[in-house]
């Protein structure tokens, strides 16, 4: 299996990397390489085996699973030791205002249901 991930460090550090592995490489060795590109020697936790615990969208993935039991796909974004990385959840709005010029260009305001006021 060969795909690309995202993987986060709750020290604010991030990399794009390129997995290429076995299916049946297990997720405590996937986490064993992750942290190797993110933290120095003396920085890196986890239990005896050295492999800190994944997560992805927020939830632990198993370390003994293998990889093609896990939920780890193309564009993944795994975080180490705590569930971080995860995207904001989006605001609903039944309209959208861009900014298409100025300063503020490339922002944007969601307007519900009677929810917003202009300022």
């Amino acid at each position: 299996m060969r795909f690309f991930l995202t993987i986060v460090d709750p020290y604010g550090d991030t990399v794009d990397a390129v997995l290429t592995a076995d299916g049946q490489t297990r997720i405590a060795q996937i986490g064993q390489a992750a942290q190797t590109l993110l933290r120095d020697a003396r920085d890196r936790t986890g239990g005896p085996a050295g492999a800190p615990p994944l997560y992805l969208d927020g939830k632990p993935l198993d370390p003994n699973a293998t990889l093609a039991e896990s939920d780890l796909r193309e564009g993944s974004v795994v975080s180490l030791d705590a569930p971080a990385g995860r995207p904001p959840a989006e605001r609903a709005g039944l309209l959208e205002i861009r900014m298409v010029a100025g300063p503020g260009v490339g922002g944007f305001l969601r307007i519900g249901v009677g929810g917003d006021r202009w300022r």
